[in-house]
């Protein structure tokens, strides 16, 4: 079986509090020069500060924070963030924050170790320099998997789809999943990340590209994020839910990251740039129709999916999912026109994903997706099979 791996996160450690487990801490940090990362809405929390004390017990001196942007990144964002990076040289770099803040600063230290801008620098690909410090990501949402994987992605206006970073050496050396930072996260963040790493669990378990690998993290991953992330929403301090969620997200990263995705992704990066629309938020949107269409060329995978569900097929599981996580939204909420949807269409095919998807797809099969996304759904997907199958 012809199969490609890369798995360039050297090491998980899981466990509530561990961002500031100093036993921990010290057989990652190299030097005593640390920079770190930071969400805006963690700097003046007791995690920040018990991370900062933490550091400064083992290196004799805080970390220098930056704050990532609040937002979903663009490449502006790098530029800034790698420019304060430069101001003073560390030796291990933290970042703790959701995808927006891992993938600012994998792409910022980057920039640092490699000549011109940020859209420069994202072009180079695989022959990028890797930076010489130590990086360490902990995830504060379970969406992403940014903490494991060997992308990052930024908007940039004017441009129909996202600036992607893509570098095996961009890769954290090591991911720590703390359940602790994710217990304050707005109950909307946790359904929109979580159902992006659904999302990327089933496109990485129906990609033209996954193999036995891939599948095994990815079905883990999604059987985890059904039974707990509707826990993890309605009941915010449970430790247990946050920790499987991470988790989750975590092989999901790990599963696409060798196997790819597929067409929802492929609709949700313009949704983000042209029409910023959050990303989980734009996966939800997607996701039901575009397994119901491409149910049919799935064969038993098909069938795998809607067991784990519990329903008649994986697009009627994925609707009630995302109806119970408040999720069941129409598309011309954001889109409004017939002329946006068209450059949605449009903007869709120039992704990389299109190949990627198990079925085959041109304008007029995108366009019939698209057209399916527009009303919700409630948690019956029959609607969507007698258009899309």
């Amino acid at each position: 079986m012809a199969m490609e791996l890369c798995f360039a996160t050297a090491r998980v450690l899981s466990e509530p509090g561990c961002i500031s487990n100093i036993d921990q801490l010290k057989k990652l940090i190299v030097g005593n020069e640390v920079a770190a990362v930071i969400d805006p809405f963690l700097s003046s929390t007791p995690a920040c500060d018990r991370f900062s004390n933490a550091i400064e017990t083992i290196c004799g001196k805080k970390p220098r924070l930056i704050l990532a942007p609040a937002q979903e990144p663009d490449i502006a964002d790098v530029a800034r963030v790698a420019e304060e990076l430069a101001q003073h040289a560390f030796d291990t770099l933290f970042v703790i924050g959701g995808g927006s803040a891992i993938d600012t600063a994998k792409a910022a230290r980057m920039c640092l170790a490699n000549d011109g801008s940020p859209q420069e620098v994202a072009a180079l690909g695989l022959t990028m320099r890797d930076h010489s410090s130590r990086f360490i990501a902990a995830p504060t949402t379970a969406g992403t998997g940014s903490e494991v994987t060997e992308f990052a992605v930024f908007n940039k206006a004017g441009e129909p789809i996202k600036i992607v970073f893509h570098s095996q050496d961009m890769a954290p050396y090591c991911a720590l999943l703390d359940a602790e930072l994710s217990v304050t996260a707005p109950a909307s963040v946790t359904a929109a990340a979580g159902i992006d790493a659904l999302t990327h669990a089933i496109e990485a378990f129906i990609a033209k590209r996954a193999n036995p690998i891939t599948d095994a993290l990815a079905l883990d991953s999604i059987k985890r994020l059904i039974k707990f992330l509707p826990v993890a929403y309605t009941e915010p301090s449970c430790l247990e839910a946050r920790d499987e969620c991470l988790t989750a997200s975590c092989q999901a990263g790990f599963a696409f990251n060798c196997a790819g995705l597929g067409l929802a992704h492929a609709l949700s990066a313009p949704l983000g740039v042209r029409w910023h629309v959050a990303h989980g938020v734009a996966n939800a949107l997607a996701l039901p129709a575009v397994m119901a269409f491409n149910a049919p060329a799935i064969g038993d995978k098909e069938g795998q999916l809607a067991h784990l569900f519990g329903t008649k097929s994986s697009a009627e599981g994925i609707a009630r999912l995302r109806f119970d996580l408040g999720l069941d939204l129409s598309l011309d909420q954001f889109v409004p026109s017939e002329l946006e949807r068209e450059e949605l269409v449009v903007s869709s095919m120039h992704s990389k994903q299109i190949a990627n998807n198990p079925r085959a797809l041109d304008a007029k099969n995108i366009r019939a997706v698209v057209e399916a996304m527009r009303a919700p759904i409630g948690k019956s997907a029959s609607s969507l099979f007698e258009r899309l199958a």
